[in-house]
């Protein structure tokens, strides 16, 4: 048998190195070479922010200026603040009827001016025939002027005796006041009326049981000087005996007269105050004149005053 030739030393290392530099081998060989770190990508360059363009604000409009909503008293409707008016005068509070009533009641007895006050007697069938407006409507137009607090009833009417109601109206100054101490301070319009407004859970809420009239709202407390006793409108009571029953009164009958007057007042919770005596004692001594079946005038009239302030 023939002997193989053995390869030269060299001839082995250049095989060797001829197999490994080959691409085939290279790639079954991949497995044995360790996993090279994948190089960490280029990091972008900082890129600078553009500024927002700035938005010019209107004057007077802040960042919180949505509509806000707002309670109407009486009827509950919510509105947003388009519909609100802030008030500027008391009668802002007023529809257009209401305050052709409330200026009629206003204007009965004219006052030297800045009284809080002043007493107004009239009857439904008077003030619907001399406001020219339904008597219905008056009907419903007395109590929504009670509860927005422009009137109040100081006695009720007596059908028997033919004296209509006898109200408190309030002028628009002493309104105001008690307008800011209540906290109204807007209205909104409505298809209904004028109402005054709130901001939603910041006032009353609607709808409020329509009160009879006669019962209007509580009145806000209002500081009136009760008539001391040495005050004497004794001068003027005799004014009106004389001019109304033609006599000559005892003053000791209308000192007596005043004194009844002011211990009925206290019994009921008021003081008694001189406008009001005068007021009651003119608008009673006019109805009892004018009764032909009466015989002595001045004696009822005498009896029927000091009823007035045991009824307030």
């Amino acid at each position: 048998m023939a002997k193989r030739r053995k390869l030269p030393e060299e001839d082995i290392e250049a095989a060797v190195a001829e197999m490994l530099a080959s691409p085939i081998t290279r790639a079954n060989l991949n497995f044995l070479k360790p996993e090279f770190a994948s190089e960490p990508e280029p990091t972008p360059a900082p890129v600078e922010p553009t500024p927002a363009p700035v938005i010019a604000t209107p004057m007077g409009v802040g960042s919180n200026s949505l509509p806000q909503a707002w309670v109407a008293e009486q009827i509950g409707t919510v509105f947003d603040a388009r519909r609100v008016r802030p008030i500027e005068r008391a009668t802002d509070a007023l529809s257009a009827v209401e305050l052709s009533v409330y200026r009629l009641l206003w204007s009965q007895q004219p006052g030297p001016g800045g009284e809080p006050h002043r007493m107004a007697q009239f009857s439904l069938n008077r003030i619907a025939t001399e406001t020219k407006v339904n008597i219905k409507t008056v009907r419903e137009l007395l109590p929504r002027l009670v509860d927005k607090g422009f009137i109040e009833i100081a006695i009720e009417a007596d059908a028997k005796l033919g004296i209509p109601t006898t109200y408190r109206v309030w002028s628009e100054s002493a309104l105001l006041v008690r307008m800011e101490t209540s906290g109204r301070r807007h209205v909104v319009k409505t298809g209904k009326g004028v109402f005054y407004a709130h901001l939603a859970g910041q006032g009353p809420i609607g709808p409020v049981p329509s009160q009879p009239m006669g019962s209007g709202s509580t009145p806000l407390p209002v500081i009136i000087k009760p008539m001391g006793y040495g005050e004497k409108p004794m001068e003027a009571l005799v004014q009106v005996c004389r001019a109304e029953f033609g006599i000559e009164p005892d003053p000791a009958d209308l000192a007596a007269l005043i004194e009844e007057c002011r211990q009925r007042a206290q019994a009921s919770g008021s003081p008694l105050t001189e406008p009001e005596l005068l007021y009651f004692a003119e608008s009673k001594a006019r109805v009892i004149a004018r009764a032909s079946n009466i015989r002595n005038h001045f004696a009822v009239w005498r009896k029927a005053l000091p009823e007035c302030f045991a009824r307030r």
